[in-house]
């Protein structure tokens, strides 16, 4: 329970900031409480009074998510340092205009670095949507990992050093969240900076290391901050994508080590990959009505393409250097050349894919039965494939379950 005991508030706070945006707060808060109350001392009779305990405090993150429904977002910053931050995103923006780079390049370098993307045309953002790599243009953990993830690589090898290693968790975490504040502090860049600051502080053995312990609390921060972001298309995308990383990356095999070091990192890119798209894939087709059926194969490379394009543009920015700068502008142009030759293979991309609400819970409820029965087969290790078919139909309720959920949504569509 202690593991996801920060999912389960961000749930009812979640739950809160829904129901206070749709019902009178007062009465609704009321009814709720009488009920809860209710509830707790039920529990109580059943379970002992720490459940009823926890139930109380389920409420109050109820009650403070209808509160903060009616409310707007907190601005925890002063107005100099906001300013401060937009004058110093300007002067970095006027250096990356000013390099000898390509237009296309300035403007991808312009989201990716600064999350501004009206310099981005129409046939760019189209391209990047139909090869399935819009994420690549809005800031979020993985351009944040590949940022700071040298820094922190680093952290891990000075196990014996540890006057480095908080040197190294300080720098890491100051310079992160400067990052954010320069940007704007994009919802899905704040989440990405909470989970990596606890992932540092983790290595310094001050919190736990858990995955849902992170992903919790950091949602949990961003809608007590800001209840609107529930509504955000980018909040709703980056959570569901980590929970699809954390659910699934183990179970399909993400540590599975190769005796090439590039075979394994291509190997742990590609269920990254595909963990992640589970994870988004019926938010994905509500909202864009799409999908691109090859971004789960090619996922690898544009993170590495990604990879190398934001590394040399950084020293770009350093140092002017000409070459670099070439460099740069032909990687960009080779990624998207890459998009444009995929874009027009075959089955490419799905479209016209029309959900509503309730088909999207419903698949959710697939993945969530899905899930037992993935981590089940796992355990089976080396054993043969009728064994672990076997295995899987045992578990026939939650495959039950995903059947007819499965038949719900395609009866409903």
């Amino acid at each position: 329970m202690r593991r996801y005991l920060f999912l389960l508030l961000t749930a009812a706070l979640a739950v809160g900031i829904a129901l206070g945006a749709l019902c009178p707060v007062p009465t609704l808060a009321l009814t709720l409480s009488l009920l809860f109350v209710l509830a707790c001392l039920v529990v109580a009779h059943l379970k002992g009074w720490s459940g009823a305990f926890l139930c109380l405090v389920f409420l109050c993150f109820v009650v403070v998510g209808m509160l903060r429904a009616g409310q707007g977002d907190w601005h925890l910053l002063p107005q100099s340092l906001d300013t401060f931050a937009l004058r110093l995103r300007e002067l970095a923006r006027v250096r990356l205009y000013s390099l000898p780079l390509s237009d296309e390049a300035k403007s991808l370098l312009d989201a990716m670095m600064f999350a501004q993307r009206g310099m981005l045309t129409t046939s760019i953002r189209h391209l990047y949507t139909e090869a399935g790599a819009a994420h690549l243009l809005a800031l979020s953990g993985l351009h944040l990992g590949i940022l700071f993830g040298l820094l922190y690589l680093c952290l891990l090898q000075a196990v014996e050093y540890v006057l480095v290693r908080r040197t190294l968790a300080l720098v890491g975490i100051a310079a992160m969240w400067g990052y954010a504040l320069v940007v704007g502090f994009p919802v899905s860049l704040v989440r990405a900076s909470t989970m990596m600051t606890l992932l540092f502080l983790s290595q310094l053995r001050l919190v736990g290391a858990s995955g849902w312990h992170t992903l919790g609390l950091a949602s949990l921060l961003i809608l007590l901050v800001s209840p609107t972001s529930l509504g955000s298309v980018s909040f709703q995308l980056s959570f569901t994508s980590v929970a699809g990383l954390l659910l699934f990356f183990e179970p399909l095999g993400g540590h599975r080590h190769f005796p090439w070091y590039q075979l394994t990192w291509l190997w742990s890119a590609f269920v990254a990959s595909v963990s992640a798209q589970i994870g988004s894939l019926p938010l994905v087709a509500y909202y864009f009505h799409q999908y691109s059926l090859y971004s789960v194969p090619l996922s690898p490379v544009y993170i590495l393409l990604a990879t190398f394009i934001l590394y040399l543009a950084l020293l770009s920015l350093l140092t002017a250097a000409p070459f670099l700068c070439a460099c740069v502008s032909s990687l960009v142009s080779s990624q998207h050349s890459l998009m444009r030759l995929v874009s027009r293979l075959p089955f490419s991309v799905w479209r016209d894919i029309q959900l509503g609400p309730s088909q999207v819970v419903l698949l959710y409820v697939v993945i969530l039965c899905l899930a037992p029965s993935v981590y089940a087969v796992r355990k089976l290790g080396d054993e043969s494939p009728s064994l672990r078919l076997a295995y899987f139909l045992r578990l026939w309720p939650y495959t039950a379950a995903a059947v007819l959920s499965l038949l719900a949504v395609c009866l409903l569509s």
